[in-house]
Order: C-alpha cells, then structure tokens, then sequence
C-alpha cells in the first residue's frame, strides 16, 4: 500500500485558525483605537499646557499692567503667537479655533486655565473648556 504525504493542514484547521484570528481581531481593534485616540489627546493637552507655559512668561513680563484693573485675563492664542512665545499648532491639517488662556489672579496666587477646539474636515477632533470661567475677564487680543 502507497504512503500519503501528510505536510499540510486540513481545510478545518484552516477554517479554524481564520475564525481565531477574526475573533482576535475583533477584540483587539476597539483597544487599538482608544489607544490612539488617547495618544491624539495627548497632543492635543501638551500643546494646552504650552500655551499655558507661553501666557505665564507673558504673565510675569507684564503682571503689573495686566492685572491693575482687573484679577482675570483671557490671553488669545493669536496674541502669543504675535508676541512669538509660542508656534503655531500644526497636527494633521487639524483647524484650532477657539483657543485661550484663561490667567486669574486671587491676592498673591496666578491660576492659569486654557480652553482650546480643533476641528478637521468640520468634525470637532479635541475640546477643553475652561474649568470655572470667568464673565468679566479682559481680553488680550
């Protein structure tokens, strides 16, 4: 009697091994991108804290004019920009529009918040608002 070559896989170990592989799939791509939504986010937050580190040296510069009128300033991001204390925001043709730095003064103590939209293709990609905004701030264009 002739021997078979038996070196290759049955159609059910292969329809088997597709069906773990899909199923795998299926599991891991939700994971796979909130990570990269998180990992975006996180781009977008740096930035945030950039302009909040930009407003600070912009704080510190001129504190005295600033807050003589007022204890709340809202810093627009095109004003850092003109005063070249920060780069424009440059991420995956993403269109930032409203973006701020809210700088509130209590007695001694300067807290900084900053509010920051981006859009791409009319989708809304990231959103921070200010935490506790303030009606009466100056604006600094």
């Amino acid at each position: 009697m002739k021997k078979l070559n038996n070196k290759g896989f049955t159609l059910v170990e292969l329809i088997v091994t597709f069906a773990i592989m899909i199923v795998l799939m299926l599991i891991a791509y939700p994971a796979i991108e909130g990570l990269q939504k998180n990992s975006q986010n996180k781009v977008y937050e740096e930035y945030g804290k950039s302009m909040i580190e930009s407003a600070k040296y912009y704080v510190t510069r001129n504190e005295r004019d600033l807050f003589s009128d007022t204890n709340c300033v809202n810093i627009q991001l095109s004003f850092l920009l003109d005063e070249d204390t920060i780069k424009l925001f440059d991420y995956k043709d993403n269109t930032c529009s409203i973006a701020f730095v809210q700088v509130k003064k209590t007695g001694n103590k300067i807290e900084y918040d900053y509010a920051f939209t981006c859009n791409k293709g009319g989708k809304e990609t990231f959103k921070n608002e200010i935490k506790t905004p303030g009606s009466s701030c100056k604006n600094i264009a």
